[in-house]
């Protein structure tokens, strides 16, 4: 989620959403081309007609390169398109990609902590690009909140209420994320995340730790414009799981944090 400042560029998939929905109304209507018409000329084709992006939105591999493309530009901060949208599609089309730019969108979908050396949105490195370890992960019932304790990615330090060596913005942050499931999965009925892989075994990828549960991670993308976002784990996948990453302060936008956090996690 993200503050807008310009309308967005329609994107690939919407754009065959759409396509679809005006073909089928388009076979249900009479023709009036030129050629019906008594005594009109026919009408022209050449080899050089101008194709319409919303009927024919390009081949599969066309369709990647630009999700990909869309990707690129919110890691450098110059799209305005909801992140969790963006890199949704870009999961989706992954296959579909050759190998090297498959590579890149695969980093740019990597949690936080993942290792490569591609900030992606959210990395936790200092301002020379150097790895910062993350803290132990904070869980409560079935979430689990990362962070670290420096860089400009680190949450308020403050921890008082309760004062358990876990910063207070955490806990709270646990409690809210974790009371949204319990009122969303446990009592309106909508379907829990999908489980992760969990911590995998050293020296190995795919780290999706510490458990299966819902992971969420905090950072400084408020300075982005970002509320929160969300990122799949597995693409091209009819299900997968999925982590979440939220503002580490939510400072930097009108109201109170507090408030801010409620809405975001919901």
């Amino acid at each position: 989620m993200r503050l807008p400042s310009s309308p967005p560029r329609l994107v690939p998939l919407v754009a065959t959403a759409l396509a679809g929905a005006l073909l089928a109304s388009a076979a249900t209507l009479p023709s009036y081309g030129a050629s019906d018409e008594p005594g009109a000329p026919a009408a022209a084709t050449t080899a050089d007609e101008v194709v319409d992006p919303l009927t024919d939105p390009g081949t599969p591999t066309e369709i990647a390169e630009e999700s990909l493309a869309a990707a690129e530009d919110l890691v450098a901060g110059e799209s305005t398109q909801d992140p969790t949208l963006v890199l949704n599609q870009l999961s989706q089309t992954l296959s579909d990609l050759p190998t090297g730019d498959r590579r890149r969108a695969e980093r740019i979908l990597g949690r936080p902590t993942d290792p490569g050396g591609d900030p992606g949105l959210l990395a936790y490195e200092d301002g020379n690009g150097v790895p910062v370890d993350e803290e132990t992960p904070y869980c409560l019932g079935d979430v689990c909140v990362h962070y670290v304790a420096s860089t400009r990615h680190a949450p308020p330090p403050a921890d008082t209420s309760p004062a358990d060596g876990v910063p207070d913005w955490v806990d709270e942050v646990a409690r809210v994320v974790g009371n949204v499931w319990k009122q969303e999965v446990t009592g309106l009925g909508y379907k829990a995340p999908v489980p992760d892989l969990g911590t995998a075994p050293a020296g190995t990828a795919n780290d999706e730790g510490p458990d299966t549960g819902l992971d969420v991670y905090l950072g400084d993308i408020g300075k982005d414009g970002y509320y929160g976002y969300a990122s799949t784990d597995r693409a091209s996948r009819p299900t997968s799981s999925a982590y979440l990453v939220l503002d580490d302060d939510f400072k930097d936008f009108p109201g109170t944090p507090a408030e801010l956090l409620r809405v975001t996690a919901a």
